[in-house]
């Protein structure tokens, strides 16, 4: 019998992917790039910065639910759907890439082209989130062992001060006076090296609330989320206001301690969260199946809807997490006997099954 699946996390999930795809969509809409400090433009700003912590609460569950993995033969088994789905995602995205080209009367690529641009990630916009978890996946029972090694909570609480320092740090000091936001001083003074590194920083955090499962009251729940969004809004508005143009450039990307106390904020209120609706547990737990597929099917969507809709942002928003979440259902069903048939040719090759 399974595990009961817990409806906060499928909640995090959910809330995840559609941020996922409301930033895309106001990248996609450049919405930040006109009517700059007007009311509206200052609530786009605040759910900006609300979705920048997308892909932080991807990784942080990561880190609560793989906790206890350890490097065994059974655990590497399950990148294998996931990578189904990425050849089939990305064959599709190919293959529009190539109907556009035809009708547009552009050189069409080539088989070979098509399937190098499959397996360097780049036939998706977004398959750099495949990419980037397939290193974070070979390293998952290798962290934990190192995590599980530290005896104190003092010193796993040392271990994500280290990895904030090391990776969060030197962008969000850069923010307050970057050189190419026209800033007069140059502040990457600190050490940089491993900021790429950020994904692991998530992760142990995740790791972290697994194990001592810090709970919130409901006023917390309520307000931690908007004030941890409004730090980096003010901080935005301000910069704006004082040099004329857009600050992109404040908080901007993941690598960034008020995208980790969003992030924080936003799994704490969600994850352990009572969740009583019978339509909600399942429509939850719905979108929660299929984020992986929705977050890479996602790419078609924006090039199709955004370039043929005049629609608000709002609804095109919308229209593309309702496009993404069926078409990924439908490819899942699909590929569900292949998925399990392929788990069950590498049971049978490591003689494991």
């Amino acid at each position: 019998m399974g595990k009961e699946r817990q409806p906060g996390l499928d909640l995090v999930r959910a809330a995840a992917i559609f941020f996922v795809i409301a930033l895309h969509g106001i990248t996609m809409r450049g919405a930040l790039d006109a009517a700059m400090l007007s009311p509206v433009w200052c609530v786009k700003v605040f759910v900006r910065y609300l979705a920048l912590s997308a892909v932080p609460l991807f990784l942080m569950l990561s880190g609560y639910l793989q906790a206890g993995k350890r490097p065994t033969k059974a655990y590497y088994r399950g990148i294998l759907p996931l990578y189904l789905s990425y050849f089939a995602i990305a064959a599709l995205c190919m293959a529009a890439q190539t109907y556009r080209a035809y009708v547009g009367g552009a050189p069409m690529p080539s088989v070979w082209t098509a399937l190098y641009k499959i397996l360097d990630f780049s036939a998706d916009g977004y398959a750099w989130y495949f990419e980037m978890y397939i290193g974070l996946f070979l390293l998952i029972p290798f962290l934990n062992l190192a995590y599980a090694h530290i005896p104190t909570r003092a010193g796993k609480r040392m271990l994500l001060a280290s990895l904030v320092f090391l990776t969060l740090m030197p962008e969000t000091l850069v923010s307050f006076a970057p050189y190419y936001g026209g800033g007069s001083l140059n502040l990457r003074i600190l050490p940089d090296f491993f900021e790429s590194l950020y994904p692991i920083t998530f992760y142990f955090a995740g790791s972290y609330i697994g194990e001592y499962r810090p709970r919130l009251r409901t006023w917390q729940r309520l307000l931690s989320v908007p004030l941890s969004v409004a730090l980096p809004t003010a901080l935005c508005i301000g910069f704006t206001a004082v040099r004329g143009e857009y600050a992109w450039y404040m908080m901007n990307g993941f690598s960034t301690l008020t995208v980790l106390g969003t992030a924080t904020a936003v799994f704490l209120a969600l994850y352990d969260l009572p969740v009583r609706t019978k339509a909600v547990r399942r429509a939850a737990a719905a979108v929660s199946r299929c984020t992986f597929e929705m977050y890479l099917l996602s790419y078609l969507w924006d090039q199709l809807l955004y370039s043929k809709l005049s629609l608000s942002l709002a609804v095109t928003v919308l229209l593309v997490f309702a496009a993404s979440f069926c078409s990924a259902w439908l490819l899942r069903l699909v590929l569900r006997p292949a998925a399990r048939g392929l788990c069950a040719l590498y049971d049978k090759w490591l003689k494991i099954a």
